[in-house]
């Protein structure tokens, strides 16, 4: 995992040295990060990716572990269905939300959603219905991010979603490792817990690029 630290480290390294030059004013339907923003913002994208992919590669390595003590191996092994079904159906869903509602109050529609879902995976007779709604409320977050990164960026759009793809692959190693370890050390209920933690990440990366916004649009009204 030290080779994980090295990402993480050419990550930040990388991304402070992305041009922040002013970009062209956008079309009314994009929000455009003045310079010295730039960096808060990307910090948002990067931790709701980071949080995001953790979650999926976190439930799809340690969700039959969680559900086993108490639903038997192979029930719990085809559990797991539930939360890939509910994260298809979420996708397709946020496809056809994505227009009227935009990213922001999508994002925020579901990261509480996946928040409520993980809640409910503490207890543990409720807990596939808790996972279903992780997927359904998680299903939308991914293409949904990238479309905001393109709407915030969309002259340095390329650059900053390589960026976003980086922190969602380290997020991804990280929290699986970690959910492993807490498991090892303490039980099971590792697992939820690790899953609180993301989602309410990935919530509050979507609340504080929203008043990222929000800032932005008033200083371009100014």
């Amino acid at each position: 995992y030290g080779l994980v630290a090295v990402i993480v480290v050419l990550l930040f390294g990388g991304f402070l040295w992305l041009d922040t030059s002013p970009v062209p004013k956008a079309a009314s339907n994009q929000t455009v990060a003045a310079p010295k923003g730039v960096f808060l913002t990307m910090l948002g994208f990067i931790c709701l990716y980071f949080g995001y992919v953790g979650i999926e590669a976190g439930v799809g390595s340690w969700m039959s572990v969680h559900l086993t003590p108490s639903f038997g191996a192979a029930r719990a092994a085809s559990l797991t269905s539930i939360y890939w079904t509910s994260l298809t159906v979420g996708r397709l869903l946020g496809a056809r939300a994505s227009q009227p509602l935009g990213p922001a109050q999508l994002l925020l529609a579901s990261t509480s959603v996946a928040v409520v879902g993980v809640l409910i995976c503490f207890y543990i007779p409720f807990a596939p219905i808790g996972y279903a709604l992780v997927g359904l409320g998680g299903g939308p977050v991914f293409p949904t991010g990238l479309l905001w990164v393109r709407q915030y960026f969309p002259a340095r759009a390329s650059a900053m979603m390589a960026t976003v793809m980086v922190a969602a692959t380290v997020g991804g190693t990280v929290v699986v490792w970690l959910m492993g370890r807490l498991v090892e050390r303490t039980s099971v209920q590792a697992v939820p817990s690790v899953l609180f933690a993301c989602t309410l990440g990935c919530l509050l990366s979507v609340l504080w690029l929203r008043l990222q916004e929000s800032a932005v649009s008033a200083s371009q009204s100014g």
